[in-house]
This record gives C-alpha cells, structure tokens and sequence, in this order.
C-alpha cells in the first residue's frame, strides 16, 4: 500500500506559501495476522429489484460470498433497502478496494466497514487490554 501525504492547510493569516509536492509514504512492513471486518452494504431498493427481476442478483451475491470467503454473511432490510452484514477477514487495508467496487459498480451500494470481534475475541486478549484501559483511565472527564 502507498500512502500519500498532503501538504498541510496553512493558517488564513500567515503569508502565503509556495504549494508544497505531494510525498509519497512507501509501504512499511505487513502487518501481522488478518483482522476480522464487518461489512455492511446497503443496496438501494429499485437497482437491487432490477437485478432480482433480471436473474443476475443471486449470481452477483454469490461471486462476490465465493470471492470474499466471508465468515458469515446476513442479509436483512436497512430503512426500507435490501442489506447485508458480512464477516470476513482482511490482510491488509489494500484489500479494501476489490471487497467494495463489486458493490458499489453493480449496485450503487452503500458500504460501512468496520473492525468486528466474537464473544471469544472479547473474552480473550482483548479482556486484558480493557481491563489495563481501565487502570490507566479509571474515570470519565469532567465527571
């Protein structure tokens, strides 16, 4: 993965600065194991129907489960949209891109990704981190 930096704002007062290139940030070292994600998608009622009505929404979905490998995949209804919470693991962010464009190009979809854990994850490591979090911020702000 690159990462790009972008030049920072200046403040409104301080005379202006000639633009700064942009600097390419190599990759660093991968990172360790995968991590699990949660992908919600969200497909706009009329362009999921078109695709049910056509036969190539059930192919679509399961290309994409095929490709993926999800650990679980549910779909249900989002405010009045088809939907799906899937569970998969992912590598590296740079996989990012393949997981979502088959959605967003076939179906004008809604993504949300986000880091997910089981019970057992809850209950293992992370119960230890919690509880040291606990012990270096033992009370709210302001309270």
């Amino acid at each position: 993965m690159i990462f790009i930096s972008l030049p920072s704002v200046c403040d409104a007062r301080a005379p202006m600065q000639p633009p700064q290139p942009l600097r390419i940030i190599p990759p660093g070292p991968k990172r360790g194991p995968t991590m699990r994600m949660m992908l919600h998608v969200v497909m706009p009622i009329e362009t999921a129907n078109a695709a049910i009505r056509s036969g190539e929404f059930g192919p679509f979905v399961q290309k994409v489960l095929a490709d993926l490998k999800p650990e679980a995949a549910y779909f249900t209804e989002t405010d009045g949209n088809r939907s799906g919470y899937i569970f998969f693991d992912m590598k590296d962010s740079s996989e990012l891109p393949a997981i979502a464009e088959p959605w967003f190009l076939a179906l004008n979809a809604t993504l949300t990704v986000k880091p997910a854990m089981s019970a057992q994850d809850l209950g293992s490591s992370s119960g230890a981190a919690i509880e040291k979090a606990v012990k270096a911020h033992p009370k709210t702000l302001g309270s």
